[in-house]
């Protein structure tokens, strides 16, 4: 019974490519000083019914690099850092986290004190970052990575969705051929 519900659970599951890019000069800060090198960030989130429920971040630049893993459910994650977080994701359009939790990333994938990440949107002028952007934190130590910036998010096609769009131009293919040798044979 629990493995058809898994089964069942996973068929209806979306994965989603994710980005963030740092936009801004003296965005992100280590130990209390900006960065030169931007945060840029992607990865991939499985969603099902408005929520995160697994993925990856690859951090690739910035001072907290490095491959983090979202931890499921909601909450307030441990290790001093108090990153709320919900996973709900908006996939219809505009801002696709919401400003009062967001997403949250660590190495071990439990909320934890290992190394934190949490994204969220703001709508307003918050932390000293400007409306209507994303924001990037990290922990610890001491909120190393303040970034905001621009997110996207954009659904993977399923395989079997690329594979029917390429046997249905088998036939076109097909009837073009058809078509080259009538008009060699005339």
């Amino acid at each position: 019974m629990a493995v058809a519900l898994v089964v069942a659970v996973q068929a209806r599951a979306t994965l989603y490519d994710i980005t963030f890019t740092q936009t801004g000069e003296g965005s992100a800060y280590a130990n209390g000083a900006p960065l030169i090198p931007t945060t840029d960030a992607i990865g991939q989130i499985n969603v099902v019914g408005g929520v995160a429920l697994s993925g990856n971040l690859d951090v690739l630049t910035g001072p907290d690099s490095g491959i983090y893993t979202l931890v499921a459910g909601s909450g307030t994650s441990g290790g001093g850092s108090g990153f709320q977080y919900d996973n709900i994701v908006y996939t219809g359009g505009g801002p696709f986290l919401d400003s009062t939790a967001g997403l949250l990333w660590s190495v071990t994938g439990l909320p934890d004190s290992s190394a934190q990440l949490n994204m969220w949107y703001n709508t307003s002028t918050q932390y000293g970052q400007p409306a209507s952007t994303y924001s990037l934190w990290g922990f610890p130590p001491a909120y190393n990575l303040q970034a905001y910036g621009t997110g996207t998010i954009s659904a993977v096609p399923e395989p079997t969705t690329m594979l029917s769009g390429a046997l249905l131009l088998l036939p076109l293919g097909a009837s073009t051929l058809r078509i080259l040798r009538k008009s060699r044979m005339a």
